[in-house]
């Protein structure tokens, strides 16, 4: 069966927080990633208190909510993660996001994802993404790595230069 491509696109986190529901320890590094765009990320851990590794400043842990009550949460939200080591429950969460048209990601499952976590070169304000379509989430690895090396780091100040004096080159 063959995936169907993605569209690349780059979401703005600010103004709508992601959720992320779960306490599966994968989800460590992409609260860590996301934190990295967005200033508040929203937790539904299923339990009282936020697990280990996942503390950052930006994590509002919801607390009181169940997995199944984080459905509520879903409305207006830029996009939800979901690893909650209980497969039928995942596939149940993620086809209630699809439903209501919040991109999901539940990772190393991509047939539950509507969108997936690219490995980021981030030369703020130029940033560049590469993904396989979850098939091969290394190799993406290793071109953001080959690319990260070509990429020089002073390619974000040369962005924002250009776009000061972009009414003059006009």
């Amino acid at each position: 069966v063959a995936m169907a491509r993605h569209f690349p696109i780059f979401i703005d986190l600010v103004g709508s927080p992601p959720l992320v529901v779960g306490s599966d320890p994968a989800l460590a590094a992409k609260i860590r990633l996301l934190a990295e765009y967005a200033p508040q990320i929203d937790l539904v851990s299923g339990v009282d208190h936020v697990p280990a590794g996942f503390k950052h400043p930006g994590l509002r842990h919801m607390r009181g909510l169940s997995y199944e009550q984080a459905v509520g949460e879903y409305r207006g939200r830029s996009l939800i993660v979901i690893k909650t080591g209980d497969k039928v429950l995942e596939e149940t969460l993620s086809i209630q996001a699809r439903q209501i048209g919040v991109p999901v990601n539940v990772p190393d499952e991509p047939a539950l994802c509507s969108f997936y976590l690219g490995s980021i070169v981030d030369r703020d304000p130029v940033i560049l993404a590469v993904s396989t379509g979850g098939y091969a989430p290394v190799l993406a690895q290793r071109l953001r790595a080959k690319i990260e090396d070509w990429l020089p780091v002073g390619y974000g100040r040369i962005a924002t230069y250009l776009d000061r004096i972009r009414r003059r080159l006009r």
